[in-house]
């Protein structure tokens, strides 16, 4: 089935804008991923030590964030959508356990990359699918 040249002319015009967000959810995905293994790294080698957890309730909140979130991000480059959902979902079990930090901008700020990814995975299927 050909597509319209209306809708094909449409679709010459959303393909930059998918590449920019694509571009701007691996870069942000990147910067968000790195202070978050620094952050991991000074939390597991720093005075506390490895494992220094006093309830079981901060074991739950140290594996929603960061180690799901860094999980997410790292899959989301190779598979947007899906490692996108993942850090996603690690962010809303953390924030959901810890509602005082909705409206840090900080953590809302780490949310993003996971945002960026599963919109881009979302709109380049919908493109593909309509060409």
């Amino acid at each position: 089935m050909e597509v319209p040249e209306v809708l094909s002319m449409a679709m010459d015009n959303v393909m930059p804008w998918l590449r920019t967000l694509g571009l701007v959810a691996r870069i942000s995905g990147a910067l968000v991923l790195a202070f978050l293994l620094f952050f991991l790294v000074g939390h597991l080698f720093g005075e506390e030590g490895f494992g220094h957890f006093a309830t079981s309730g901060e074991v739950l909140l140290f594996l929603c964030f960061p180690v799901l979130v860094i999980l997410g991000l790292l899959v989301a480059f190779r598979r947007p959508g899906t490692g996108g959902a993942i850090a996603l979902s690690g962010m809303v079990a953390f924030l959901v356990q810890e509602p005082r930090l909705w409206t840090n901008g900080y953590m809302l700020g780490i949310t993003f990359p996971a945002l960026a990814f599963v919109l881009f995975a979302v709109l380049k299927r919908r493109v593909t699918s309509a060409r």
